[in-house]
């Protein structure tokens, strides 16, 4: 059941008719009424988000009332229905790059004429995170925060095993070989030298730093070596047991921080949101200490300091009556609450934000050195976005998804898997083309 939570007073429903003395011969005047402007997220942590209240202070014409949704498997696909229909969604969260296919199904609103009227430079204010902001040309959302990718490790586990901590210049083989070496026991005291999640785009991390999804020509670059890699490198840890296989994390239904908080992987493959869940120590009450690394390298031929990212952003719904209204308090959240945004364990995506005030509120109570901190703030750091952008791009990242789960699972062989997504990917490419 959506839960509302109403962050400032109840809005008066009709403008109130003041008399001044009685004295109907100076006429009436109605009290302005005030835009009600209705965000949703899934971010629990937005509920004690003092910026909400502030900006409510600051604007005596706009009330922004915030809806915390259920954060579950079903979110975006909830909120996309609210949007499509007559529900009062003023202002939304994206996450994932789930702004692609919102923008492109027209449930978001163009917002280039806010950008444009405002005289914002994009690119000054997010930097290599503007991309996200963009679909088809236009600008759609504003970036809140990135998710860096980065490979966490604990720390005490390396030392008990004599294991050297990996290296910013690690490679694919160096991560494959350290897995091995860090895995031991078995049954319920089985420890995984590694964990990688089944959500899109996890098995091709490194594949993406040498192979993009799409050919010159817009067609499915899948056939590319390094994808063919990759594939066969997940499968082969998940069959030697060096990490939790594809098919049980499919049955259980575990997470990332679950599995390596819990003390059952050496590693674990996420991004800068674990930084939020090594600060909760009431949900999460491990007593190690853990150590961060830049993601490994596809193979020698590519740079240190690798990354994915994936940004999550606010954006007004193409239904939204009170859009400006909306961007008013967008603008002043992302560009005023960075802070915030950083002590909740997440990186702003928001440049002009960045100080050491910020940096040290990201990592404060997350228990991590100050180094590896500056990791997800690292201007050398490279990142590579873990799903397809462009032509039939929905219905790509949909095959993907559906025919490695089926070669994840022994339901496929890996030449079939390969085929089937080329082929697959290649026919809803043409028939987009035709269909314009």
């Amino acid at each position: 059941m959506k839960r509302f939570v109403f962050i400032t007073s109840v809005l008066v429903a009709s403008a109130v008719m003041l008399f001044a003395n009685g004295n109907t011969e100076k006429g009436s005047a109605a009290l302005p009424q005030k835009t009600v402007v209705n965000y949703y997220t899934w971010e629990a942590l937005e509920e004690s988000n003092p910026i909400i209240a502030q900006f409510n202070a600051e604007n005596p014409d706009v009330e922004v009332v915030l809806h915390v949704v259920p954060d579950n498997a079903d979110t975006q696909t909830k909120l996309d229905v609210m949007m499509m229909g007559s529900s009062d969604v003023d202002v939304v969260q994206i996450a994932d790059g789930q702004q692609f296919a919102k923008a492109k199904n027209g449930l978001l609103r163009n917002i280039d004429d806010f950008i444009a009227k405002d005289g914002i430079d994009m690119v000054a204010n997010f930097g290599a995170n503007e991309s996200w902001a963009k679909y088809d040309g236009h600008y759609y959302c504003y970036p809140r925060h990135n998710s860096v990718g980065a490979v966490f490790y604990n720390k005490d586990m390396f030392d008990a095993a004599g294991v050297a901590y990996p290296a910013d210049n690690w490679t694919y083989a160096d991560y494959i070989e350290i897995a091995k070496k860090m895995t031991s026991g078995d049954g319920a005291n089985k420890v995984y030298g590694t964990f990688n999640h089944i959500r899109p785009g996890f098995w091709c991390l490194t594949a993406l730093q040498k192979a993009p999804f799409y050919t010159p020509d817009g067609k499915s670059n899948i056939q590319a070596p390094e994808f063919r890699h990759d594939l066969e490198m997940r499968d082969f840890l998940d069959d030697n047991g060096y990490e939790k296989s594809y098919a049980d994390i499919m049955a259980t239904g575990t997470l990332q921080q679950i599995e390596f908080l819990g003390g059952k992987s050496a590693m674990v493959m996420a991004a800068s949101w674990m930084v939020r869940d090594l600060k909760n120590k009431e949900k999460y009450p491990y007593n190690f200490r853990v150590g961060v690394a830049y993601f490994p390298r596809y193979d020698e031929t590519v740079p240190a300091k690798q990354s994915w990212g994936s940004v999550s952003a606010l954006a007004i719904p193409s239904t939204s009556k009170h859009a400006e209204a909306a961007w008013r308090f967008i603008r002043y959240y992302i560009e005023k609450g960075s802070v915030q945004i950083a002590k909740g364990g997440t990186v702003p995506a928001y440049l002009p934000a960045y100080n050491n005030e910020l940096i040290a509120a990201f990592g404060e109570g997350s228990g991590l050195a100050e180094e590896d901190i500056n990791k997800f703030f690292d201007p050398e750091l490279s990142s590579v976005m873990k799903m397809p952008v462009g032509s039939a791009m929905n219905e790509y990242n949909s095959i993907i998804q559906e025919e490695t789960s089926l070669y994840f699972t022994k339901a496929k062989s890996l030449d079939d898997t390969i085929n089937s997504i080329e082929s697959r990917t290649n026919a809803a490419i043409d028939a987009e083309k035709t269909s314009k």
